[in-house]
Order: structure tokens, then sequence, then C-alpha cells
């Protein structure tokens, strides 16, 4: 997308990634509610499985937090701030460091590690890297799209 001479790949891109980290978050929220159902249809507590419900509630927390980080930074970058380019690159950083950092195990029926902070898929993380480096690159070698001023489809397309 083009708006004023200006390339919007990389904040739009770093938009959506940051949506997918938001919604990340709420599959990590929703799966609380599936661990307790489960725990209260077998008769055990959080105790039994050796993983306190309060790690889980980290992990929403530290997901949601990278999720309205990367929003921001894609903001600051579709307003022309250049650290919002800086903001979604770090994100999509974050959100690998908090991939590959375990919090804990839980084993209902079979055993399941859990990070740091949730992803979707890793798009969230996908997009966010990708559009932080965009629009470094973009701002970096002051990437310029020039449009034709006559954009008068009218007469142009035969019948």
């Amino acid at each position: 997308m083009i708006v004023k001479d200006k390339l919007l790949f990389g904040p739009i891109l770093a938009l959506i990634g940051g949506t997918c980290a938001i919604l990340a978050s709420i599959v990590a929220f929703v799966s609380i509610g599936e661990v307790e159902a489960g725990l209260v249809s077998m008769g055990l507590t959080w105790e039994d499985v050796g993983l306190p419900p309060q790690l889980l509630y980290v992990r929403f927390i530290v997901t949601l937090l990278w999720g309205v980080l990367g929003i921001t930074g894609g903001l600051f970058a579709l307003f022309d701030w250049h650290f919002g380019h800086f903001i979604s690159l770090i994100t999509g950083i974050l959100i690998i460091i908090g991939q590959a950092i375990p919090i804990g195990t839980i084993t209902i029926t079979s055993s399941h590690g859990i990070s740091l902070s949730g992803t979707l898929g890793f798009l969230d993380m996908v997009f966010l890297l990708f559009g932080g480096f965009t629009g470094l690159v973009a701002d970096r070698y002051r990437i310029k799209v020039k449009v034709k001023e006559d954009m008068n489809w009218k007469g142009k397309i035969k019948k």
C-alpha cells in the first residue's frame, strides 16, 4: 500500500503481527479455563499436576504485552515515527525469546511444555520481524514510491 509516496508495507505487517499476538494472548487465556476444566473433570488440583496457575496468567499477560507493544510500534511507524520500526523488530525478537524460555510442564494426560509467551502459529513474530525489518530498510535507504498523478482509468479501458 502506498500513501503520499510512502511504502506502508512494513507498518501494516507490524499491525497484523501485533494483532496476531493479541489473539495468541486470548488463546492463552482460554487455555487456562480448558486446563482447569480438565483438572476438575479428572478430580485433580493444580498441585497434582505440579504447575501453579499463576504461571499461566503470567504467560497470558506477557503475550498480551507483546501484542500491545507490536501494535504500538506499527502505529508509530504508520505515522512516520521511525522508532516504530525498531519497536516492531524488538517485539518480534522478544516473542522468539519468550518462546525459548520454559516456565513449566503440565501433565494431565500427556506432558506439555509451557513457554513464557504464546504465539499464533509463529505468524505474529514473523509479521513483526518482517514488518520492522522492511520498514527499517525502507527508511534507511529512503525508498520512495512515485505514483503517476493521472490515475484516471476512464477511456483507457477498451470494451
